[in-house]
């Protein structure tokens, strides 16, 4: 899973993609 922080707020990288927003990488959880 990967954290993401986007223009809408902070949110996993598929809540991003479905939102068809990017940003910058957080983090990465294993």
């Amino acid at each position: 899973v990967t954290i993401m922080s986007t223009s809408k707020g902070v949110m996993t990288d598929r809540k991003a993609q479905a939102a068809g927003i990017g940003g910058e990488v957080l983090c990465v959880v294993a």
